[in-house]
């Protein structure tokens, strides 16, 4: 079991709110969110402290324990998650197979909301030569 937490703070941030020229407008100068902004969800604005949490829980199975699932889950501050499960088997020494679920779900003006149709289920065989 593992469990992490990583920021990333954006030393070049800026939020002037009020500096528009535009008639009326109170636009402002702002650090834009660059994987997420568009102009539905109004050029979202960046955070200057972005927060992840990530758990990877890892459990091999089997004789010998020839198999291991592996699941990690990141979560982003923003309401963003995801995550990858994914098992591993080795027939033989040249043979080893995987199948692979990755789920990208939650707030969609996130980085992994925005995600959600590019969720995928994948298989896989490895083989080996000597």
């Amino acid at each position: 079991m593992g469990l992490q937490w990583i920021q990333f703070i954006n030393l070049d941030y800026i939020d002037e709110a009020g500096n528009g020229y535009a008639q009326g407008a109170n636009q402002g100068r702002y650090t834009a969110a660059q994987s997420t902004m568009h102009l539905t969800n109004n050029l979202k604005k960046a955070d200057k402290m972005e927060n992840f949490i990530s758990v990877f829980l890892s459990k091999p199975f089997g004789e010998s324990q020839r198999g291991r699932v592996n699941n990690l889950f990141l979560y982003k501050n923003d309401g963003g998650n995801w995550n990858r499960l994914n098992l591993e088997y080795v027939f033989s020494d040249q043979l080893l197979g995987t199948v692979e679920w990755n789920h990208y779900f939650g707030n969609s003006n996130s980085l992994f909301g925005q995600l959600h149709q590019a969720s995928n289920f994948q298989l896989g065989i490895q083989y080996l030569m000597e």
